[in-house]
C-alpha cells in the first residue's frame, strides 16, 4: 500500500486466483479510496448482479477479437465524482 499515489486516480491490476481475491484487495484499500471493479460480464447473473452494482463494478466482454467495456470511460468517470 505504501507505493500506491495518495492522489489521484490509478488502475490497480492484480492478478487473482479466486473471485474473492479482489474484494479483500479493495477491503484493504477502502473507504480511503473511490473503488471500481472491473469484472467479467459473465459474473452479472442475477443475484450477483445486484451486489456487483451496488459496488460500482462495471462489465468487461471478453469474448470476440476485441474488448469491450459495457460503459464509456465518461460515464465511469461522472460517478466517481
Amino acid at each position: 500500500m505504501e507505493n500506491l499515489p495518495r492522489d489521484g486516480g490509478y488502475v490497480l491490476a492484480a492478478g487473482h486466483v479466486s473471485n474473492l481475491d479482489p474484494w479483500a484487495l479493495g477491503l484493504a484499500i477502502w473507504p480511503r479510496r473511490f473503488l471500481r471493479f472491473m469484472g467479467k460480464s459473465e459474473l452479472f447473473w442475477f443475484p450477483l448482479s445486484l451486489v456487483l452494482a451496488g459496488v460500482g463494478a462495471f462489465k468487461v466482454h471478453r469474448a470476440g477479437p476485441t474488448a469491450r467495456r459495457s460503459k464509456p470511460p465518461s460515464a465511469l468517470r461522472a460517478t466517481a465524482m
